[in-house]
């Protein structure tokens, strides 16, 4: 933090900290040198843009302010704001907390009640209750299904309460009802749940109700002071907007707020809303090897011979990534913010559970077109699914059995990251050709043999119609309940996209079957009485049927 700052922010934080009835003493705490490590690495790595660290440990404090908010730009301060993404969870956990305690909500008041005045399709969706849907276990879909996003820069800012309206009145749930799976869409719905019961809007009852008597001034959905640039892989990232998505990942927060909101944690009892801090974080039920709560995920961790519970939540956006976590049988917490779209949960729950540092996410590399086209080509797993990798326009993209292609970058000689790093995949040579590849998921390592070079295309001669032509096949189709494709006329072709992707444009190249000027997707049309009546997507080792179902 630069010298010329820290009396004026210590001031800050002090007022917050006495206006919310928290208080820290001298900071004596050090951070472990392999995190510091790993950080300094990831940022020189260019993964990492700053990444702000708040560590708790009883009444004391520490923070360090690491690598700069922009390239060649000012060093990170406690009062620069970041999206935290889904950790806003964590506040509209406590808000429904407190509207339990208030009694104006009630656990088992269902969907149905409370959105009185839409018609419910499926029942088992007007039936779904607080409970289930604050627990994630609602069957509900992690993103709503009719999202269509413009531009994936900024994806959920044209979901608004009209689209929500329409899922609820049109969607029918998955059967998994009653199994866990997390849903940032169920969070938006008690976000409005919560809204109707205190009869205004979401931002105002989560300011008045959570964020004022906690003294977090910094935060807030919408527009705040001193929000950071965001960043992907180098490269400036839009800010995300959220209308009534807000709930789930909108908030917008700082160091030192996110730090006073864990010091509460710690230490409810000198809160005003101790009771409803401590109702959030009561387990619910079983969620993968841990638990889940109103607010937060637990997962335990084993100290002096018994298990404890260590609560989080994690976020990320485009361009930023958070973290909040504490444990209270060591009454430490962990706060980490950064405005890099790169994940910072193994950073916070390695440095709470007392384990070594994660490796630094590692450089990536260009890719220069020439070389892309030695990876391209199809391959088989031993498990008998596919795997396509293509040459794109950027790059390159890998496409498995039953899924759509994901980008690939290069962080090593054959060794690429898939989508959001959750997945690698490297490749074998003999001598110098490529001759297979080895998925890398979960901790598990599968094989896939190389069958050709040149990935397969669906080549075809297209063809310009007109609009007239063209209106009978827009609408919308349900692949799943969790996934549609929308239809869009855009003469002299279609645009069509599925559920949270980017829309690609098709034109005619047969009789109802549309092609794109790649040749890696192909949609044909079902007709039933002379009426378009389904869709056929096939997009490489991607195929699906989803028959019309317009809302």
């Amino acid at each position: 933090m630069p010298a010329s700052f820290s009396q004026r922010l210590r001031a800050l934080v002090l007022a917050a900290a006495l206006s919310s009835g928290i208080g820290f003493e001298a900071a004596a705490i050090e951070l472990p040198d392999d995190f510091r490590a790993a950080i300094e690495q990831g940022i020189a790595n260019g993964r990492y843009q700053s990444v702000a660290v708040a560590l708790l440990d009883r009444e004391e404090r520490s923070e360090w302010l690491l690598g700069e908010v922009e390239e060649g730009g000012a060093k990170p301060t406690a009062t620069d704001a970041y999206e935290i993404g889904s950790t806003t969870r964590s506040f509209t956990g406590v808000l429904l907390a407190k509207a339990l305690l208030d009694g104006k909500l009630r656990l088992g008041a269902t969907l149905g009640t409370i959105f009185a005045d839409v018609h419910f399709a499926d029942p088992h969706l007007a039936a779904a209750t607080i409970e289930q849907i604050a627990t994630h276990r609602a069957g509900l879909p992690a993103v709503p299904p009719n999202l269509f996003p413009r531009n994936l820069d900024d994806p959920y800012v044209e979901y608004d309460a009209t689209a929500l309206r329409a899922y609820l009145a049109h969607a029918h749930l998955d059967k998994d009802v009653g199994t866990y799976r997390y849903s940032e869409f169920g969070v938006a719905l008690l976000g409005e749940a919560l809204a109707r019961a205190y009869k205004q809007n979401y931002r105002n009852v989560v300011t008045s109700e959570v964020l004022m008597p906690l003294g977090l001034t910094g935060s807030g959905l919408g527009q705040v002071q001193h929000l950071l640039e965001g960043h992907r892989n180098g490269e400036p990232a839009p800010h995300w907007q959220h209308q009534v998505l807000a709930p789930a990942a909108g908030m917008r927060s700082t160091l030192s707020d996110l730090s006073r909101f864990a010091a509460a944690e710690l230490r409810p009892d000198t809160s005003s809303l101790r009771a409803a801090l401590l109702l959030a974080r009561e387990p619910r039920a079983a969620a993968g090897g841990g638990e889940t709560t109103l607010a937060w995920q637990s997962v335990p961790v084993a100290s002096d011979g018994q298990n404890w519970p260590l609560l989080w939540q994690a976020g990320m956006t485009g361009g930023f990534a958070s973290f909040v976590g504490f444990r209270t049988d060591r009454q430490r917490a962990v706060v980490l913010l950064g405005n890099a779209g790169i994940d910072l949960s193994a950073l916070g729950l390695t440095i709470l559970a007392d384990r070594r540092a994660p490796p630094a996410p590692p450089k990536l590399l260009p890719l220069v077109a020439p070389a892309t086209l030695v990876y391209t080509g199809l391959y088989r797993f031993d498990t008998g699914a596919d795997l396509v990798v293509r040459a794109t326009s950027d790059g390159l993209s890998a496409q498995l059995s039953g899924l759509l292609p994901q980008s690939m970058a290069a962080y090593d000689e054959d060794a690429f990251e898939l989508g959001n790093e959750d997945s690698q995949l490297t490749f074998w040579r003999e001598q110098t050709a490529i001759v297979g590849a080895i998925l890398h998921r979960n901790g598990t390592h599968v094989r896939a043999l190389r069958l050709s070079e040149g990935a397969p295309t669906l080549r075809r001669n297209a063809s310009a119609l007109g609009a007239e032509e063209l209106n009978p096949y827009g609408g919308d189709y349900a692949l799943s309940p969790s996934v549609r494709a929308r239809v869009v006329v855009a003469p002299p072709g279609l645009r069509v996209q599925l559920t949270g992707t980017a829309p690609t444009f098709v034109q005619s190249c047969a009789p109802n079957r549309f092609c794109d000027a790649e040749g890696t997707l192909e949609i044909g049309f079902a007709r039933e009485s002379g009426k378009v009546a389904a869709l056929d997507w096939r997009q490489g080792v991607f195929e699906a049927r989803a028959p019309r179902d317009d809302w």
